[in-house]
């Protein structure tokens, strides 16, 4: 299979964490199942955390145990807040990639994690130690990487300094998050050619939150910057939970899309299923 010209990692994960009904765990395996189905070269599907930070998740090892005859070739990600996070992902022969949300923002690294930028290095060390022992990936989620919502002076070099230092640790997988849709396309195009030509030996992605009106603007900054993977969720659902009082939703996977058929670049994506994902989304998010 040749490799998609415009690769896209569907994250139902994000996109129901911060969902406040319950959605049945059936239900959830339903969804995960019909994505695997479209054939994205990766999925963010679940994440092992404390069910009481987020309870809409407190089922992902059942789903992980139930999802793995349906995998396919895709490469799956789960995000782990920290290393037991991280030995408890590692037991699942479905997961492929632990995804770390390390913050440029030293208010959101404390919200979102409970810990420091300089704890959160340490708890990295032993989060990539116990996936690379497992022989599973490991990629960073550079989160607030484009601004923040709290006024918080984050000096211009830190974005930099944290890649340098994390990548001495073997990881070469960074995915540049705007957490709360606050960059812009000049902005968004400008650190990302940034990073790529600062660190043109890593692989680089983006993971940015915006509104319906927003997304095609954004797709089209990161990709004039030189990325070719972006993450997406299924109608733009979800959000951080502990980014700000108001979600923003995800990039539409559909915007992506369409914006690969207007550039005639191939995603891999199988188009029938994934039409397919979209009405089981409408269950999933109670949408009528």
């Amino acid at each position: 299979m040749l490799a998609p010209q415009l690769a896209i990692t569907e994250c139902p994960r994000d996109a129901m964490q911060g969902f406040e009904p319950w959605i049945d765990t059936n239900l959830k395996f339903e969804y995960l199942k019909s994505i695997f189905d479209c054939q994205f070269p990766f999925v963010d599907f679940a994440s092992f955390v404390s069910p009481k930070a987020i309870p809409q998740l407190r089922d992902s090892a059942e789903l992980a145990e139930r999802l793995l005859p349906h995998k396919g070739n895709c490469q799956t990600i789960a995000i782990v807040p920290n290393a037991r996070g991280a030995s408890t992902s590692v037991q699942f022969p479905i997961v492929d990639w632990l995804g770390y949300p390390f913050s440029v923002s030293e208010i959101f690294q404390k919200r979102n994690l409970g810990m420091s930028i300089s704890d959160s290095y340490a708890e990295v060390e032993k989060v990539a130690n116990i996936a690379f022992q497992a022989n599973k990936k490991l990629t960073i989620y550079l989160s607030m990487a484009f601004g923040n919502p709290y006024d918080e002076d984050i000096p211009s070099n830190r974005i930099t300094d944290i890649v340098e230092r994390l990548s001495t640790l073997g990881v070469s997988w960074f995915s540049l998050a705007d957490t709360t849709g606050v960059g812009n396309p000049d902005l968004i195009k400008a650190r990302s050619a940034e990073m790529l030509s600062s660190f043109p030996q890593h692989h680089w992605s983006l993971h940015l939150h915006a509104t319906p009106a927003s997304a095609s603007k954004l797709i089209q900054a990161g990709y004039q910057s030189g990325i070719r993977h972006f993450d997406g969720a299924i109608g733009g659902f979800g959000g951080c939970p502990f980014a700000s009082d108001a979600l923003t939703g995800n990039l539409p996977t559909e915007a992506l899309l369409a914006f690969a058929s207007q550039q005639n670049l191939s995603t891999g994506v199988h188009l029938p299923a994934f039409h397919h994902s979209q009405a089981i989304a409408k269950q999933v998010f109670a949408i009528h």
